[in-house]
């Protein structure tokens, strides 16, 4: 079975100073933290995936999407996404959502590994925009 989110809930915007000040060592626009809860193992493991996303990019985002890339093909596309977030500069965003991944993908998760996950939405000139959000454990 490919990778799925079953539901994606998205948990609030707000402005979150704690976690503003871990994340500054990474210089990309887009950081945030991660972790996994309500692991079932087996050859494929089922776990809700929690993010708090924070936007460094400066720019106030609108109508944005959140994406989890298939970390087996890359490029490949069938998880369900999350649509039209609105994330202002210095803001935060929490999301969470059930998933179903390769076993061996938990694993490189566990060993220091990270989920790869990325953010879209359209520039100040009305240009497509896709980067990644770089992610540290949530601690």
């Amino acid at each position: 079975m490919n990778p799925l989110w079953a539901r994606i809930v998205a948990v609030g915007t707000f402005v979150s100073l704690g976690l503003i000040g871990i994340v500054p060592a990474l210089a990309a626009d887009f950081a945030g933290t991660w972790r996994t809860q309500h692991v079932l193992l087996g050859d494929e493991v089922v776990l809700v995936l929690h993010l708090r996303v924070v936007n460094q990019s400066g720019a106030d985002l609108v109508n944005a999407t959140v994406r989890v890339d298939d970390p087996v093909v890359p490029g490949f596309q069938d998880h369900p996404s999350l649509e039209g977030l609105a994330v202002p500069a210095g803001e935060s965003l929490g999301l969470s959502g059930d998933m179903i991944v390769a076993r061996s993908v938990y694993d490189s998760w566990q060993a220091g590994g990270q989920p790869s996950v990325h953010i879209e939405y359209m520039d100040a000139l009305g240009n497509p925009v896709s980067q990644a959000i770089e992610l540290v454990p949530e601690p």
